[in-house]
């Protein structure tokens, strides 16, 4: 009887290891995200946009919800999906109205208006990010904020007195001179 027992723990946590090992276990908001990030580490967002999404699906109001959100969207714009990307990225700016993480939502949606060829769109979202942040420059030349994602992307802008520049992953994206 006593072989029996421990037969049946040993099974137990063998059983255990392999649903955690295989994904199966619930994570808490915390382990979503992580997960998001090891996917992304080793270069599979498809499998971390699962996660995005089970983040926002089972954990709406955690702390990870805003980087999640802001990462499908991302998710969507860089695997060209643009009219889920404008849908999320508009999510966003709704649900995060005040978010400094707006200007790169901002610029997510200047680049799909511009791709579609849809310029007073495109125009519009101009003028929000001249005006997204009022600045001035004293004693400086130029003031920048910057942003990694959840798929570990680097987002950087620089405000100029008269131009902005973005950039990703260090590399530029584009500008707006005003």
């Amino acid at each position: 009887m006593l072989a029996k027992r421990k037969n049946i723990l040993i099974a137990g946590i063998i059983a255990f290891f392999l649903l955690v090992d295989s994904g199966v276990l619930a994570y808490d908001s915390a382990g979503l995200y992580q997960k998001v990030k090891e996917n992304a580490t080793q270069g599979d967002i498809y499998r971390s946009f699962m996660y995005l999404r089970q983040i926002l699906r089972e954990y709406p109001d955690s702390k990870f919800a805003k980087s999640a959100l802001f990462s499908l969207g991302e998710f969507y714009f860089l695997t060209t999906n643009y009219q889920q990307a404008v849908h999320t990225l508009q999510k966003f700016i709704n649900k995060y109205p005040d978010s400094k993480l707006n200007i790169f939502v901002l610029s997510f949606l200047y680049e799909i208006s511009k791709e579609n060829k849809s310029l007073s769109n495109a125009q519009e979202i101009r003028n929000k990010i001249i005006t997204f942040y009022q600045h001035s420059f004293l004693f400086r030349e130029s003031k920048t904020y910057s942003y990694t994602s959840a798929l570990l992307k680097n987002y950087k802008v620089q405000y100029f007195i008269d131009t902005i520049k973005f950039f990703i992953d260090e590399k530029p994206s584009f500008e707006i001179k005003f």
